[in-house]
């Protein structure tokens, strides 16, 4: 326990660092939220110092050791410090509500103070839900292994892909660029990073929730402390609670994974005429324990609808603008699943920003829409001038004419938010005193689009109406009610209004909410044309970027309402967002009961238990086998990872793991890279001797030959067939059923 906590101490302050770096930035560009933007700095610091980390290498300007880590830090410091020192001493620093920097954080020490204790709990709270449970050996895991090995080994850029020798990542990786860049702050290998970067990644998000939360509840003449108690129940709205399913599969097994397939598409055209839809929210996604780059990306997600918010509003300082830019395009690399969803809140925030100003809507929308692509394109074109690696492989956009999501799973995945957001939609209404003619055009206007849509989409591509019309009434469907609300929070959102002081920030929540309902909507209607073919991928990235606008925007409408003198109706809507709130501990509990405690965050270090042999083997060639070389191991078989441990453990590359997964990475390239790969490990394995198996070996560059379990099993090997191995190739390492050959020097052969 005392490395553990060693660890966990070092990775905290390793983000602490990056933070305090960065915070005269933040807060000049983030003012309005408590603290002078304190809740959003560690995430500002992070997105900065990996770009820094990712243009470096991809320049040669920079290395992957500790030195590298220690200099960014270093150059972020004193770009920020250095800026702030010269605007205070040319007496411009920018005021705004409520003071200025650095005056704010003084003013705001009560919030400032209970954020900074709620990042603190929360991730030592998952520091140790880690330790108890570190081994990456379900689900997905070892990809996001293979990914921290493979920055961490590799030597060139963009980094080889350990389970595609030869080929660079396709994988959009700047997240585990910003985990390896910590991992040198603080010291730690990436099997312990694995586990770190997840008890950071969700206090960031906590952290980050809290702040938006509070900035949305201030007023004019509220003591800034009583933001704290709004802070608080958006980070259990955004981070903790889990969805109203749980409460209807709690007698299944692994009830706490169930709850997050609750919706089921079904059709001749479907696999197995059956599809589980995947409606991932954050608690679940850490219990799970997969760091993937949605999971990661979502504190830098809430980063950018705070400088959003901040734009929108005009509270934001100078230096907004190439943040937005960069943060914008800095999301091609952390998850290009997002950048639908970035746009449209780009557009909805430039939108307000022109209305508030007094401007008609369409001049604030052409100015939306050139800003938007402006902003989103510089950074776009930004990081694609040095991308290396694959994107997204899609196809196209999709209509989707045969499955809507019914009206009561659509209801046990979001319908927690819905009080809220009609309490937030009913507020706004009342006090632009809208019209009863404006608000049913305005509801009306959602499923009359919808329905257009489908007319449209089923006439261009020859299916039959009749058809479309009865897998849309085979059971009441939800898009009708989300394209309702989304149609009236538009129509408030893009009205004239006052500007957005602290006194004023609904519109900031109706921005929320009509980029989260939109993106609900978005997946009933279309569908990104992905290698699935199918629209799960769609429901799951949008719902899962749904998710914390929603929320926010719900916490805003409830504690409104209650301001307002509707306590009945606030009631309600708490009442629906605390009912979620029971999933993380009684889902955590249930995940502990499963294994007994490990106290490490060694994402690997079950193995020194149950395998020495084998992590015996991983550790010397660690230590003896160069980064770069090339492994023969067995193909590997998706979502088992001792089939790619070594690879994946070590980074070095094999020519062939995880075949489903590469094939989704890649797309219509995967035919072209993998060609003959296959066949020649089965060859090398089960058939090629002498001088034939050798030159097999220098044709695919292999440097080390790996026979254990998984290649004796898989490719039936006799004991001849490893003494024919032996024969040419010496034998470097042996230790219980493992035994590695390395291919000789040239000289030698």
């Amino acid at each position: 326990m005392v490395s553990v906590a060693r660890q966990l101490l070092a990775w905290y302050l390793a983000l602490g660092a990056a933070g305090v770096a960065v915070w005269p930035l933040a807060a000049r560009s983030l003012l309005p939220l408590p603290g002078a933007g304190a809740a959003l700095a560690r995430p500002l610091g992070l997105l900065a110092g990996g770009l820094l980390l990712w243009f470096g290498n991809a320049t040669g300007l920079a290395g992957r050791g500790r030195g590298s880590a220690w200099a960014i830090l270093g150059l972020l410091a004193l770009a920020a410090w250095g800026a702030e020192a010269v605007t205070v001493r040319r007496r411009d620093g920018r005021r705004a509500a409520g003071g200025s920097w650095p005056e704010r954080p003084v003013r705001d020490w009560r919030p400032f103070l209970a954020g900074e204790l709620l990042f603190a709990v929360a991730f030592a709270l998952w520091g140790v839900v880690r330790a108890w449970m570190p081994a990456a050996r379900h689900t997905e895991q070892a990809t996001d292994l293979m990914l921290l090995h493979a920055v961490a080994s590799g030597r060139g850029f963009p980094p080889e892909d350990p389970w595609l020798a030869g080929v660079p990542l396709a994988y959009h990786d700047l997240a585990v660029w910003i985990a390896h860049w910590v991992a040198r702050l603080a010291g730690v290998t990436p099997d312990v990073a694995f586990n770190l970067v997840q008890a950071g990644s969700f206090a960031l998000l906590v952290h980050a929730a809290y702040g938006l939360g509070a900035a949305l509840s201030r007023r004019d003449g509220v003591a800034p402390r009583r933001a704290i108690p709004a802070g608080l129940l958006a980070a259990g709205a955004v981070a903790l609670a889990g969805n109203l399913a749980f409460w209807a599969v709690r007698g299944a097994a692994q009830w706490w994974w169930a709850a997050s397939r609750v919706v089921v598409d079904t059709g001749p055209g479907l696999p197995g005429g059956r599809v589980e839809m995947i409606h991932e929210f954050p608690f679940f996604s850490y219990l799970l324990g997969d760091p993937h780059a949605h999971v990661l990306a979502m504190p830098f997600a809430l980063l950018l609808l705070g400088l959003l918010w901040a734009a929108a509003s005009g509270e934001g300082g100078r230096g907004l603008w190439p943040l937005l830019a960069l943060g914008g395009g800095a999301f091609l690399l952390l998850d290009p699943w997002e950048l639908p969803g970035l746009a449209l809140l780009f557009l909805l925030a430039l939108l307000v920003r022109g209305r508030i100003r007094g401007r008609s809507f369409a001049a604030s929308s052409l100015r939306a829409f050139a800003g938007g692509a402006t902003l989103l394109g510089a950074g776009l074109l930004l990081v694609t001038a040095a991308r290396g690696g694959g994107t997204v492989p899609l196809r196209g956009l999709l209509p989707n004419l045969e499955h809507p999501t019914a009206l009561l799973p659509g209801l046990l995945v979001t319908g927690q938010f819905l009080p809220g957001l009609v309490l937030l939609l009913g507020l706004a209404a009342r006090e632009r005193r809208l019209p009863a003619g404006a608000l049913a055009g305005a509801l009306l206007a959602g499923p009359v689009a919808v329905a257009l849509g489908l007319v449209a989409a089923a006439t261009a591509t020859g299916v039959s109406l009749a058809a479309v019309a009865a897998s849309w009434t085979a059971a009441v469907p939800i898009a009708p009610l989300l394209a309702a609300l989304a149609g009236l929070a538009f129509l408030l959102l893009a009205g004239e209004g006052e500007p957005i002081g602290p006194g004023g920030r609904e519109r900031l929540a109706l921005l929320a909410a009509t980029a989260g309902l939109a993106l609900l909507v978005a997946p009933e209607v279309a569908l990104l044309h992905d290698t699935f073919g199918h629209r799960l991928n769609t429901v799951f990235k949008l719902s899962y970027q749904a998710w914390p606008l929603l929320a926010l925007a719900a916490v805003r409408g409830a504690l409104g309402a209650w301001r307002a003198g509707w306590r009945a109706a606030a009631l309600l809507a708490l009442g629906g967002l605390f009912a979620g709130l029971p999933y993380a501990p009684l889902a955590l509990a249930a995940r502990l009961e499963e294994r007994p405690p490990e106290w490490s965050l060694d994402a690997l270090a079950h193995l020194r238990r149950e395998a020495p042999a084998e992590a015996a083997l991983l550790a010397w060639v660690e230590r003896n086998v160069p980064p770069g070389t090339r492994v023969l191991q067995a193909e590997g078989e998706s979502y088992r990872p001792e089939s790619v441990r070594l690879s994946t453990a070590t980074g070095r590359p094999a020519l062939l793991g995880w075949v489903g997964h590469e094939q989704q990475w890649r797309g219509r390239e995967w035919g072209r890279l993998a060609a003959g790969r296959a066949d020649a490990i089965r060859r090398l394995y089960e058939e090629a001797e002498g001088e034939e198996l050798l030159a097999l070996l220098v044709r695919w560059q292999v440097g080390c030959v790996l026979v254990g379990p998984e290649e004796r099993a898989r490719y039936r090997l006799p004991e001849s067939r490893e003494g024919a191995l032996a024969a040419v190739l010496p034998e470097a390492f042996a230790a219980g059923d493992w035994r590695l050959f390395r291919m000789p020097e040239a000289g030698s052969r």
